[in-house]
């Protein structure tokens, strides 16, 4: 079974990820990047990619995937809930935020390195 991840909202993204993972694999799987666009197209998913635009969009998006261990990864103006990796401009520069609580909450824990060069972690849900 491959390493299935999700792009929703971007096609730019899913086209890029595509590109960059074309003949990699990740725990010997091979690696398949499809767009999704209803809840039945994530029910394989490890990771879901949520891009840029309605906020109240992004959370129903997230919410395709909350009975899951699929890791939630967002770009945008602010962190939608449920969002455990989430890209930010710093200074002119990508970073990106985590929130550990939300990890947790699907039953995921990051590595001690990614939580290391994070910009910032939430270490409890508000």
């Amino acid at each position: 079974m491959p390493f299935a991840i999700g792009v929703a909202g971007d096609e730019r993204i899913a086209l890029e990820l595509r590109r960059m993972t074309a003949g990699h694999t990740i725990g010997g799987r091979g690696i398949v990047v499809r767009e999704v666009r209803e809840a039945a197209q994530c029910d394989s998913l490890q990771l879901l990619f949520v891009g840029r635009g309605d906020p109240a969009r992004a959370e129903a998006v997230i919410g395709w995937v909350r009975d899951r261990p699929c890791l939630v990864v967002t770009d945008g103006d602010r962190a939608p809930h449920g969002s455990m990796i989430h890209f930010v401009l710093t200074d002119g520069r990508v970073r990106f935020d985590i929130s550990q609580a939300a990890a947790a909450d699907r039953g995921l824990a990051l590595s001690a390195r990614l939580l290391a060069v994070a910009h910032q972690v939430v270490v409890r849900n508000p």
